[in-house]
């Protein structure tokens, strides 16, 4: 578990941050978070689920957040092998959550 995952990388001299996400709820409170664990990183980092689809798509909203053009955002989901549509519809609901609408 992760109290484990942070006692290892304490012992192996690293920083740990726990960002527990829900796969089919992330919302803009965890992107921003993982938008932050990154910027703080003073270099490569890991980040790690599952499957690592979670991770895939908190590095596609960061798109979203630092103002990307969707193009572009998709086109980045397509080099990582996210389906552009579900990648879309992520963004569509992230917007609408943002603005108010359901």
């Amino acid at each position: 578990g992760s109290a484990a995952e942070a006692a290892a990388a304490d012992a192996a001299g690293l920083a740990y941050t726990h960002i527990p996400v829900e796969s089919r709820n992330i919302t803009h409170h965890d992107t921003r978070r993982f938008q932050e664990a990154v910027d703080a990183s003073p270099g490569p980092f890991v980040a790690h689920c599952r499957s690592g689809a979670r991770f895939c798509f908190l590095w596609i909203m960061i798109g979203d957040l630092e103002g990307k053009r969707d193009d572009e955002i998709l086109a980045l989901a397509s080099e990582i092998d996210l389906d552009p549509k579900a990648v879309a519809a992520r963004l569509e609901a992230r917007r609408n959550a943002l603005e108010g609408r359901t």
